[in-house]
């Protein structure tokens, strides 16, 4: 049972779900779903049961819902990384007894993995019935394995598959693309001889790995023979990507103008209404060093969409820090500042990284302090951004004024600092016999930084008659 290419698993889904489509449509016509999915969208991070509470409510006000737009939404809600809510969007679909086909085995099959693990998704594969367990099936569970780089399982079931005469490209990019991962750029040659000995056809994919395990291997040979069977051979698989990835290899290689050259084929190949390929190319001919590229593409990106997105943003402004363009990062940053729908605190903090390599403390702590205000959700990683830099300054005070400001400030964060930096604070508390130090002990054992133990450090400091100025006030110096 051979497949002809890598998007076997798509092309098999699409078939099912085209028939489920016409089948419904002829029952009695399309449900209004759109704004279900739109429900859906908003949920955001809300917690588990959520899904099934949006769904069952949308019911319950007299609407229908058919398989084919679950699963539509449940790929789609995979595509934007919210694997939970995809997964109980599924397990909802199978509640309400709506058949799963076997397309849909496959999509579940890689949200169990994703979401519960691999011991999971190898229980979901093994108690699938024989019919279900067709090529869509094995190629997620392959995936599933190569994902978490666990090459011996992966070479087993692409044995078993073999022996079921199940090929495909998607199999071979999958078992490439964990090479690469592994480091063993070496083994993906050999996997491209044994497609072609099955007259198993390449794709894109196939190709832009291909191309990136001679570029790891750095043959130079490999890669401009591989470009010259692509033009001669398949020229209608030399794409955008592919040649953004020649381009990134000639860089690394110190061959701008014919990175260059690349990046110019890039251009005449992409699409042109994809945000996602003006990000590539500002990041490349940043990498080679052309400013005057980057503000053109720039430019040219801001001339086709009326919107635009803070990634492309993020993608500018690093692209200028690249470039050591200070200046026009700065004004760029602001640019964004006076439009933005949504405050981006990634963004914020990527530029306080620029600033305070730059020693430019006072924009930084300025930006910090506004950042804090506008995010709706203070993520306190960017006070670490401040501690790691002044702790390398050897300026233990000034770390601890932001590390007093970040404990003060955290509500259910994640974040903690290291343990090391807890116990340099500490030591620097009980040297400098600092007033205050047993309550920021006691806020540290709180927010779960500290051992039981941990006041041990500070047991010995003076008395408050004793203690030099106190630590709020160093706090609020901040």
């Amino acid at each position: 049972m051979a497949s002809s290419g890598g998007g076997a698993l798509l092309r098999g889904a699409a078939a099912a779900r085209r028939l489920r489509m016409s089948a419904t449509a002829a029952a009695g016509g399309e449900a209004p779903v759109s704004s279900l999915y739109r429900r859906l969208s908003a949920l955001g991070n809300a917690p588990d049961g959520s899904v099934a509470k949006t769904m069952n409510q949308w019911l319950r006000e007299g609407r229908r819902v058919r398989s084919i737009d679950v699963v539509r939404f449940a790929t789609k809600l995979q595509g934007y990384g919210r694997f939970n809510h995809a997964l109980e969007l599924m397990e909802w679909m199978e509640g309400k007894g709506m058949i799963l086909y076997y397309s849909d085995h496959a999509l579940r099959l890689a949200l169990v993995s994703k979401v519960e693990g691999i011991a999971a998704a190898e229980k979901y594969f093994y108690r699938l019935s024989s019919s279900a367990k067709t090529l869509q099936t094995y190629e997620a569970l392959l995936s599933s394995y190569c994902t978490e780089k666990m090459e011996g399982k992966a070479i087993a079931l692409y044995e078993t598959m073999k022996q079921l005469n199940y090929t495909s490209s998607f199999i071979y990019n999958n078992l490439m693309t964990l090479h690469m991962k592994l480091g063993q750029p070496e083994k993906v040659p050999p996997l491209r001889q044994q497609m072609m000995s099955e007259k198993v056809a390449p794709d894109v994919v196939t190709y832009n790995i291909l191309l990136n395990s001679y570029a790891s291997l750095g043959d130079i040979v490999a890669v401009e023979e591989l470009v010259k069977t692509m033009k001669e051979q398949n020229a209608g698989m030399l794409k955008w990507s592919f040649y953004g990835s020649l381009a990134s290899f000639y860089i690394s290689s110190d061959l701008v103008e014919k990175a260059e050259s690349a990046l110019k084929m890039f251009e005449k190949t992409m699409d042109v209404y994809k945000q996602e390929c003006y990000h590539h190319l500002i990041s490349l001919y940043a990498r080679t060093g052309n400013l005057v590229e980057v503000k053109r593409v720039w430019d040219h990106l801001k001339a086709i969409f009326p919107r635009v997105t803070n990634k492309s943003y993020f993608t500018m402004i690093t692209a200028l820090d690249r470039l050591g363009e200070i200046d026009a990062l700065k004004h760029c940053f602001e640019e964004w500042e006076s439009w933005y729908s949504a405050y981006d605190l990634r963004l914020a903090t990527f530029v306080v990284k620029a600033y305070l390599r730059r020693d430019m403390i006072n924009d930084a702590d300025s930006l910090l302090q506004d950042a804090v205000l506008k995010s709706s959700v203070p993520d306190l990683y960017i006070f670490q951004v401040f501690i790691d830099y002044f702790l390398e300054k050897q300026r233990t005070d000034l770390a601890l004024r932001y590390m007093g400001d970040a404990v003060f400030k955290i509500k259910n964060q994640v974040w903690k600092p290291s343990k090391g930096e807890v116990e340099l604070f500490l030591s620097y508390i009980k040297d400098q016999n600092l007033d205050g130090s047993d309550v920021l002990v006691d806020s540290l054992k709180n927010l779960d930084f500290l051992g039981s133990d941990s006041n041990d450090v500070v047991l010995s400091t003076p008395t408050a008659a004793e203690r030099r100025p106190s630590l709020y006030q160093l706090f609020k110096e901040v």
